[in-house]
């Protein structure tokens, strides 16, 4: 608060030095785990409380709350904050954000260790923050640099790192299955692994443990924690506890006999007192392979102060004395599940701990809680909530406000409990020491037991070796499993038999499912791709495809699905010369390209007998194997390849088939798409109006934008297993007419064979047509339960969606001054018929496929207004004041899946920026919202925001204001002739200071008709020079204001005129508006 004082005061000002002070010493920004010796030189930036030794991840469209805790002894001045993009080599590429900040004066600049001042700022990585996998710039990746100023000017800079990767992307990690996000594949450094360690020669992530957080961060003795992360193993090792002074072996819980010790997490107890009370202790895992090799395997260990993964310091306290859980596993006799920490909603379980008391308290499951049979102080059996989604949740006992460290359980679907499905085993016959590929379904995400069993029975079963070199990575998928045929396997025919790992179901082996071990050298064995998936040809600069592996051969020759491949002929493959190289101790590596089937294709040419049928596709998605030298051939290797309607860029040489039999494959440049019609070689159009602007439907798949369209559909993965609560949608380039889709969307049901037939037509009152014209989507059908929607799909049936040739886009521009609508039909990309311009299918899965809300979006993502007031739609004219709607979508965990959002409550916010606009959800939606920009904030940005009631889920969208120079947005009267008590005005796009009106506005009399007063008119406006304005030669009209408290709007009336009316008759005027009226910013 301020206030004005008025008065004469002196110009000398005096004040006293009672000691002579020479501040040198910079702010120091404190660590997370101080140094010991203190160094103040390094300092922790956090994201969101975390502080990482290495690069954080940062998934796009989040906010992150950026953070440091700041100290000095003489005060803290200001912190300016930079966030800049750099190239793999750390050439600086942009800058992003420059933030300056500093104490409130009513806190003051004291900063001490006991009361630092706490920087903080929001970071909003919306679209504007590129992947790392960027084409544009491969690994790039961010900085923040903080320049921390004391009073006195001296200055000290701290930096942290971070990489941007897709929504779909987990923080801080970075694990998922997008390619932007981190794993175990192919790297180039250490920020491309989950782990944080690439083994650059062989150019493939290494599995070694890695610390993601510890819960809780402190406690008692005799207290446990679960330490969460990756890679512990799943042999036990070791865990220590390290205060700089002593060192600790932490005990494991004895959990009466239930392990714990996973390769995922880790339950310990807090030691003794030989480990003292106190903050800053390190906590570390060893792998058991370190514990048994150090010098073998060096890195197998982790600490939570070192440069990988997050930094924390556990705190030992006496005086903190919880509840603690070692297990929690189903209780459910029969069940494939039951003994496991998984398990269906409404399953019982057995929770074992310890402190528990004797009298029941809570126990939750994901935030929810649990149903209680019985509870003892080591042991509590509870019921897991209905209706949680499918996917791991923390389970926690609280006693009396305390609660324990948490243990993780999987919440499974009906769809997990489908057994294994094997399609393939490459190959059938093989040697000892030898890879085979077992392709299939649902195999699980968590490797589990594969058997060669002497029959269908399931009698005699061995185990084949599922723990290859480390350098090969996740060899366990959902959908294929590389497993060796160990050293000594008998030499026999046996069924293979897949064990899923989280449901603990096992396929039914038949005939095909027989795996023949013979006598022999090894073979041939692939165990990695690197990449797994990607264009065919690989894109312009690639250092190619990397195959890891064993007994290759000095030379073999590779060998790539194509269009018209057959398993068993070699002839009818696409091939390459290769040359394998060491990678490691124990495998090798081939480099290669991927070729394409045309003469004229540069590089690199086809390897006899390859098919030389110049059809100029490349690979298609499909195995890869390679044959020796000596002709031995190895197991396969699956490739899948992007479809290229989804690339950044082509490949040189090449096209993209976008429709047609071939539609997202690459085709060489000068060879025609087959199946699609050429009309013409050359065609271009002209027309004397405007052109009119046709509308389609998208087909795209992007998680960082949130478009899904048309979803679902065969053509996208899981397009014939689609879960049952997913939204029907479209997306469309451009505005569509509303009242046209009512009548020209059908929905059908076709049965559930393994193709579409006898489709019935599903009545329009049981479908939406809810059109979202801000976003151009159109909702064909919600899945939200009743009365909101329509609730879930039917299980195991067939969809087909018909878009008629009556469905319009819409358009509205200006024709000679008039604002005119223009209606055209839907361009028709994909009929199935004379009457339909779109047709789409696809197929749900089993009763209880439920998708699970992975994400939430508001789109639009960003958006920019030049006008105050409530946020209009810009594609529709102003004098309409149609408001902008903004909208919740939900992604799903199926590919380019939209799933309802509208069972959460939403609460939406412009905090901390209240004072320049407002979000106000719709009263019968809280999915949707509309905005009201207030004035022009510093940077231009407000940040709205949402987040459902739990905290589950939140997303934030840029509402850009950026009025520029004050402008008029709207004048009247705006015709050629008026009546004679109008009045005059204008508005405009900010507030704007009325004082100036009466001053800056001008009324000219041009004159009547008979004194050729249009023309006047018309010549001084052609004559007007914005840049140099000069007042008209012409007689001035006195005039009044009306309201000059309205600052967004002046209007006027003349003074003088005939009685009754306010201007002449048969009369034109002209209106003036100068360059002294301002703003209220005085702009």
């Amino acid at each position: 608060e301020t206030d004005d004082i008025c008065g004469v005061f002196p110009l000398d000002a005096g004040f006293l030095v009672d000691a002579a002070v020479d501040d040198v010493q910079p702010p120091e920004v404190l660590d997370v785990i101080a140094d010991d010796p203190p160094n103040p030189d390094t300092g922790d930036i956090t994201y969101r409380g975390l502080a990482s030794g290495g690069r954080i991840a940062l998934p796009q469209n989040s906010s992150y709350e950026i953070g440091a805790s700041i100290i000095d002894d003489h005060g803290v001045g200001y912190v300016e904050m930079v966030v800049q993009r750099h190239q793999s080599d750390g050439a600086l590429i942009s800058t992003h954000k420059t933030v300056y900040d500093g104490p409130r004066i009513a806190d003051g600049s004291t900063a001490t260790e006991d009361d630092p001042y706490n920087f903080i700022n929001y970071l909003v990585v919306d679209g504007t923050y590129p992947l790392r996998t960027d084409p544009a710039y491969p690994d790039s990746y961010y900085t923040i640099t903080m320049n921390v100023h004391d009073i006195d000017n001296n200055v000290r800079t701290v930096v942290s790192e971070f990489d941007v990767v897709a929504s779909s992307c987990s923080f801080p990690d970075g694990s998922g299955t997008d390619p932007s996000c981190r794993g175990l594949g192919e790297c180039t450094d250490d920020a491309d692994c989950l782990s944080g360690v690439c083994d650059e020669e062989v150019g493939m992530c290494i599995a070694v443990p890695i610390i993601n957080e510890v819960n809780p961060w402190d406690g008692a003795e005799g207290n446990w924690v679960t330490i969460l992360g990756n890679f512990f193993g799943e042999e036990q090792g070791r865990v220590f506890f390290d205060n700089g002074d002593v060192e600790i072996q932490a005990n494991l819980p004895a959990c009466d006999s239930a392990d714990v010790w996973h390769d995922t997490w880790i339950v310990a107890e807090v030691p003794g007192p030989a480990l003292p009370e106190g903050g800053g202790i390190v906590v570390r895992v060893d792998h058991d392979l370190f514990e048994n090799d150090p010098v073998g395997h060096p890195d197998f260990y982790d600490t939570t102060d070192n440069d990988r993964g997050p930094i924390g310091g556990f705190t030992k306290n006496n005086t903190i004395v919880r509840p603690g859980l070692c297990s929690v596993l189903s209780n459910e006799p029969g069940a494939s599940y039951d003994g496991t920490n998984a398990g269906l909603s409404g399953t019982p379980v057995i929770a074992r701990g310890q402190n528990f008391g004797g009298t029941a308290d809570t126990i939750t499951f994901g935030g929810i809680q649990g149903e209680i049979d019985a509870w003892t102080d080591a042991q509590i059996d509870a019921i897991v909530p209905e209706n949680l989604n499918r996917g791991w949740v923390g389970v926690l006992a609280t006693v009396n406000g305390e609660s324990s460290n948490g243990i993780p359980y999987r919440i499974m679907s009906e769809e997990d409990l489908v057994a294994p499905l094997i399609e393939s085993i490459t190959p059938s016959s093989i040697t000892r020491e030898s890879y085979v590929t077992i392709a299939g379904q649902r195999f699980g995400s968590e490797p589990g037991v594969l058997y060669a069993c002497i029959d269908a029975s399931m009698a005699d079963c061995l185990t084949l070796n599922i723990a290859l070199p480390l350098e090969c990575g996740a060899t366990w998928t959902d959908r294929q499993i590389i497993a060796e045929v160990p050293a000594g396997f008998p030499i026999s025919a046996r069924y293979i038999v897949v064990e899923n790992g989280v449901s603990g179901l096992q396929s039914l082996p038949t005939e095909a499912d027989r795996l023949n071990v013979v006598a022999g050298a090894p073979l041939p064995s692939i165990c990695a791709l690197a990449p797994t998936s990607g264009s065919a040809p690989l894109p312009d600069g690639h250092a190619g495809l990397n195959i890891l592996g064993i007994n290759f051969s000095l030379s073999p020759t590779v060998y790539f699905w194509g269009r018209g491949s057959e398993i068993g002929d070699n002839n009818t493959w696409l091939s390459l010369n290769a040359t394998a190289v060491p990678a490691g101790a124990e495998l090798q590596s081939v480099i290669t390209q991927i070729p394409v089937d045309y003469f004229a294709y540069p590089l690199p040419s086809l390897t006899p007998p390859a098919p030389d049928n110049n059809t100029g596709f490349s690979m298609q998605t499909g195995p890869i194997k390679l044959i020796s030298n000596l002709g031995a051939q190895s197991n396969t290797a699956l490739y899948s390849v992007t479809d290229c309607r989804n690339l950044s860029s082509i490949p040189t040489g090449m096209h993209c088939c976008a429709e047609g039999e071939a539609q997202g494959s690459l085709l060489y440049q000068s060879l025609p798409c087959p199946g699609v019609p050429r009309e013409g070689g050359y065609v271009w159009r002209f027309t004397t109006g405007n052109i009119p602007e046709f509308r389609r439907v998208l087909e795209v798949c992007d998680n960082v934008a949130f478009k899904f369209s048309p979803t679902p559909r065969r053509e996208d993965d899981d397009g014939e297993n689609v879960c049952l609560n997913r939204q029907i949608a479209v997306e469309f380039s451009g505005s569509m007419n509303d009242a046209s889709f009512a009548g020209n969307v059908l929905l059908y049901t076709c049965g559930s064979e393994t193709e579409p037939e006898d489709c019935e037509a599903i009545d329009p009152s049981q479908f939406s047509n809810d059109y979202n014209g801000a976003n151009n989507v159109l909702t064909i059908r919600d899945a939200s339960p009743p009365p909101d929607g329509f609730g879930n799909l039917l299980p195991n049936t067939w969809y087909h969606i018909e878009l008629l040739n009556g469905v319009e886009g819409y358009s509205s521009e200006e024709v000679l001054g008039v604002p005119t609508d223009f209606y055209t039909p839907l361009q028709r990309t994909a009929p199935c018929s004379n009457d339909t311009a779109y047709c789409f299918d696809f197929k749900t899965g089993p009763l209880g496929t439920e998708c699970i809300l992975e994400d939430v979006a508001i789109r639009p993502i960003d958006y920019t207004v030049s006008r105050l007031g409530l946020v209009l739609d810009n594609r529709y004219p102003i004098d309409d004041e149609v408001e902008l709607i903004y909208q919740i979508f939900g992604r799903g965990d199926q590919a380019c899946s939209v799933v309802s959002v509208s069972g959460y409550t939403w609460n939406w916010s412009t905090d901390p920026d209240t004072a320049y606009a407002t979000v106000t959800a719709q009263p019968t939606n809280n999915t949707q919202a509309t905005a009201y920009a207030l004035q022009e904030p510093p940077g231009n940005r407000v940040v709205i925001h949402t987040q459902d009631a739990l905290a589950q889920f939140e997303a934030d969208s840029n509402l850009n204001i950026v009025l520029g120079p004050p402008q008029i947005v709207e004048y009247w009267p705006n015709c050629a002739e008026a009546c004679g008590n109008t009045t005059i005005g204008a508005n405009f796009n900010r507030d704007m200071d009325p004082s100036f009106y009466a001053d800056g506005i001008h009324l000219y009399r041009c004159g009547t008709t008979a004194e050729g007063g249009g023309n006047t008119c018309i010549m001084e406006m052609a004559d007007f020079d914005p840049e140099l304005p000069v007042a008209p030669g012409l007689e001035e009209i006195p005039f009044s204001v009306i309201d000059d408290t309205d600052r967004m709007t002046a209007e006027i009336i003349p003074n003088t005129a005939l009685p009754g009316d306010l201007l002449d008759p048969d009369t034109s005027y002209l209106v003036y508006f100068d360059d002294s009226i301002l703003s209220v910013g005085e702009v």
